[in-house]
């Protein structure tokens, strides 16, 4: 039987945060939950801490609302800190809080863990001995630090919306044109912020983009947001295509919203310029179409909250098989790209890089709702703000990455 500080481990829970919590650490809780029942038949059940009470004894995992923990502010670093019937693992950035869990697991193979066995550490130094062709390690990094956007990584866009209202010809809406603005991309206490603006005849949002500083094929994307409320409010983190004139191009939106918080959606496209030999022009198929609504995520009810009352994580897990989508830490909707039926989403993601985007701006044109949003919302709600985006990947030989700058480790 597995021991902390002399009590089974069966006598303990594992703590989760309810919000803003990495799937790179869920995978990790997993692993072990695995062992716990492999090596001694254990339950170890995972709970959040939004919806459970302190009980006696904890494996304590990142930011969580618990006594005793502490928030670490350099990204590097992980720790282990083992004290009595509590343990914390934590880090100062999503993939060391993963390690912190990481290490742990391989504490579980001592006979009895103890206060002893409580460490600091770095993530750099103990990633070296992890497979990398089968641990996700981050490989391009923005965490928005600094007073500016950083050009090594993005471009900042300056130009109107190429995207028309059928009935008014205007890029924006009741008759406004919808712009993308450098000044309304703000970098400020550590997040990226497109901030919502209009006057008498126009919207003001922002947008940067990677371009030809970065694509990547295959991998894990993760992003930290809050999200604007207000209707006709628009935002997403979203990828498509970086090589063109492709006949089938792909497009993902990992956390789209469309003037309101309640949800966010995720979506996976695929645009042929001609399907069949009828059809002549660009179309498309739609990921949120094949699975009817199901690629929405919204808090549960009983946090009598949306997602523009806090930060909150939102991923898109891509390899040559399968597309998934986390949110909070967990898998909500998947695809696999093997189903019959699904040949052009196969054929457009496993053959192309594609390139990020991130993106907010007010009456935009493609809105499905006219711009009404209140003052206060407009005052208080009116920014779609971005703590960090992260990708990982695996040393696969199948996962690409075309960076001018990327994470050394």
């Amino acid at each position: 039987m597995l021991q902390i500080n002399g009590k089974p481990i069966n006598e303990f829970t594992i703590v989760r945060p309810h919000y803003n919590s990495s799937y790179l650490t869920q995978i990790e809780m997993e692993k072990l939950q695995k062992l716990a029942f492999n090596t001694s038949y254990a339950k170890l059940e995972i709970v959040e801490d939004a919806y459970t009470d302190a009980s006696e004894n904890e494996i304590i995992v990142g930011n969580c609302k618990r006594d005793g923990v502490e928030k670490i502010t350099d990204y590097d670093e992980y720790r282990i800190n083992v004290s009595g019937n509590k343990v914390y693992l934590n880090g100062g950035s999503p993939y060391a809080t993963a390690m912190a869990v990481s290490e742990f697991f391989k504490l579980l193979y001592k006979d009895d863990i103890t206060d002893a066995d409580s460490v600091v550490g770095s993530y750099k130094t103990a990633s070296k001995d992890y497979d990398p062709k089968k641990n996700f390690k981050p490989v391009w990094i923005d965490d928005f630090d600094g007073d500016k956007v950083d050009e090594t990584k993005w471009y900042v866009i300056d130009e109107e919306y190429t995207n028309k209202d059928p009935q008014t010809g205007l890029s924006g809406k009741n008759g406004k044109r919808a712009w993308r603005k450098p000044s309304n991309v703000v970098i400020e206490n550590g997040c990226f912020n497109a901030i919502y603006t209009q006057d008498e005849g126009n919207y003001y949002g922002g947008t940067i983009r990677t371009l030809d500083k970065m694509s990547f094929k295959y991998g894990y994307v993760e992003t930290s947001a809050k999200l604007p409320h207000g209707s006709g409010f628009w935002n997403t983190l979203w990828m498509h295509g970086a090589e063109e004139r492709r006949l089938i191009g792909p497009e993902i939106d990992v956390n789209e919203t469309f003037g309101g918080s309640e949800w966010a959606k995720a979506n996976a496209h695929v645009w042929p310029s001609a399907r069949g030999k009828e059809e002549k022009g660009w179309a498309h198929r739609s990921f949120d179409g094949l699975r009817k609504g199901l690629s929405r995520y919204s808090l549960p009810e009983e946090d009598n909250q949306t997602l523009k009352d806090g930060f909150h994580t939102y991923g898109v897990l891509w390899n040559e098989d399968y597309i998934a989508f986390t949110a909070d830490g967990k898998i909500y909707v998947e695809m696999d790209l093997n189903e019959p039926g699904l040949e052009d989403f196969k054929e457009a993601f496993t053959c192309t890089r594609v390139k990020m985007i991130l993106s907010g701006t007010p009456g935009f044109g493609n809105c499905p709702w006219p711009q009404t949003a209140t003052d206060e919302e407009w005052e208080k709600y009116g920014k779609y703000t971005v703590d960090y985006v992260h990708l990982y990947q695996l040393d696969d030989g199948k996962s690409e990455l075309i960076a001018e700058n990327k994470f050394e480790l």
